[in-house]
């Protein structure tokens, strides 16, 4: 037999040796559920434990949501603490620097007083009138200087009592002053801005004198 034969011999051999593997090789057809069930009947649901790992996952889900929005509640709390704080120091900071003075003022309001007082006196005197004048420029040019600093005068002669401004020192009859009306100021009171350093001292009136027990008698006899 020559080599060629002995060859092609052989490659049929190893062709029906492999052929039984082949064919052993070849997916076994899937058996029906049913025989595994042992009833027929279709495969039961999905395992319960898929539904309780759904549960778990929607109440982490839950806790989740809970802690965002507390923190954004912390947050939002926080943020509106920080605009009131600033808001509140903007507001403290005008105010100091708006009544920065108000020490100051106070304390020079009694020399003011004087140096009026001694206008007054020097006006009354005729050797003392050129002297007045001079001073009286130089209390206006103070009054001037306290006024650029938002200090103003309260001096209400004639206008209606205020308690709020006012400080009455004694209440008189007048024949033309309404009752409640400012007859004169004792001593002028001064604010800083919209803030009350010193009340003017004012007397009010009463309003027109009454006539007395004696003078209504006397007014009765001469009508009778």
């Amino acid at each position: 037999m020559s080599d060629e034969t002995k060859e092609s011999v052989t490659e049929q051999t190893a062709a029906k040796r492999t052929e039984p593997i082949v064919k052993e090789a070849e997916p076994v057809e899937r058996r029906d559920t049913g025989e595994a069930n042992g009833n027929g009947n279709a495969p039961a649901d999905a395992p319960s434990g898929t539904e309780t790992g759904d549960g778990e996952l929607l109440k982490k889900l839950e806790e989740v949501t809970a802690e965002a929005d507390a923190q954004r509640d912390r947050y939002m709390r926080a943020v509106a603490e920080m605009d009131n704080l600033r808001r509140r120091t903007a507001r403290e900071k005008d105010e100091v620097r708006r009544y920065a003075v108000s020490g100051l003022v106070e304390d020079l309001l009694p020399v003011i007083d004087h140096f009026s007082l001694g206008l007054d006196a020097a006006r009354g005197h005729e050797g003392g009138k050129a002297f007045a004048e001079g001073f009286e420029m130089i209390l206006g040019q103070l009054r001037a200087t306290l006024e650029r600093h938002g200090v103003s005068g309260i001096d209400p002669e004639g206008e209606v009592f205020d308690p709020n401004l006012h400080e009455c020192v004694s209440h008189q009859p007048h024949a033309t002053v309404e009752e409640g009306a400012v007859i004169s100021v004792e001593r002028v009171g001064y604010k800083l801005h919209d803030r009350l350093l010193r009340p003017a001292s004012v007397v009010v009136s009463s309003g027109p004198a009454k006539p007395s027990s004696a003078e209504d008698a006397d007014s009765a006899d001469g009508d009778n």
